[in-house]
């Protein structure tokens, strides 16, 4: 499957009304993990990426203790 280049993709967006933009971006933070985590830094802020590392953080001493099982 060929796939928009950027600028592909920018000049059809900018056809879309408000509306029609919120319900794309609303899908794919919906459906995608990597999308829903890089709009809540983009738009919670500090606090966000603070809990991001946490959870990240917890993750991988997660995975050093199975390890040493």
């Amino acid at each position: 499957m060929k796939t928009f280049k950027v600028t592909e993709l920018k000049r059809e967006l900018q056809k879309l009304d408000k509306k029609e933009l919120i319900t794309i971006i609303s899908d794919l933070y919906k459906a995608n993990k990597e999308v829903t985590k890089s709009l809540s830094v983009k738009f919670g802020g500090s606090k966000m990426v603070d809990e991001l590392y946490q959870e990240a953080k917890q993750f991988f001493q997660n995975e050093e203790n199975l390890k040493c099982v």
